[in-house]
């Protein structure tokens, strides 16, 4: 926070997700957001020329390098850098229209707990709501759909209907479910 305060670069060691190895980095830290009672830096990253977002629970040894000039992305907006995404991933690209289709149980409970602030009725009938959302796809969102199990169906686009049906279809092969 102090970092981001003063507009000073941060180095530290950074253990990654997906490959589990320990490197250095050294970034101009932007902002920090909470998701899921983690907390996560969104940062300008020089070397990669992007900004990028690391979790504080992954970095060791963190360190404001004083005397290292810094460079802002002047048109960093987090408020709309995070406008169409769910968490704290996001991409750059185009939102979708996401048109949801929820049964009367999961319906109320979207209603009380919407999965995402762009959320809209677009319809309500007998044992069903339609929802819209504008969104990127991304895992937070297929996890969250594939949450709710049988009780929402992905309407539209058909590039979510198709990953949602893949990872059914790879859950039944792994227990066996046929």
């Amino acid at each position: 926070l102090e970092a981001i305060q003063r507009k000073k670069q941060v180095w530290f060691l950074y253990t990654s997700y997906i490959k589990a190895e320990e490197k250095p980095r050294k970034v101009s830290p932007l902002y920090l957001k909470e998701y899921r009672n983690r907390w996560y830096l969104i940062s300008y990253d020089g070397n990669q020329k992007d900004i990028r977002t690391y979790a504080l629970d992954r970095m060791d040894s963190p360190k404001i390098l004083e005397e290292e000039e810094t460079f802002y992305p002047g048109d960093f907006d987090a408020e709309n850098y995070f406008k169409h995404s769910m968490g704290i991933t996001s991409y750059k690209g185009k939102s979708n229209k996401i048109t949801i289709k929820a049964n009367t149980v999961a319906s109320r409970y979207i209603k009380s707990q919407p999965i995402h602030e762009s959320q809209e009725i677009k319809e309500e009938g007998k044992d069903f709501t339609l929802f819209v959302l504008t969104l990127l796809i991304s895992e937070e969102l297929i996890r969250t759909i594939l949450s709710y199990g049988g009780e929402i169906e992905i309407v539209e686009p058909a590039e979510l209907r198709n990953v949602i049906q893949q990872r059914i279809s790879s859950m039944k092969k792994l227990y066996k479910l046929y």
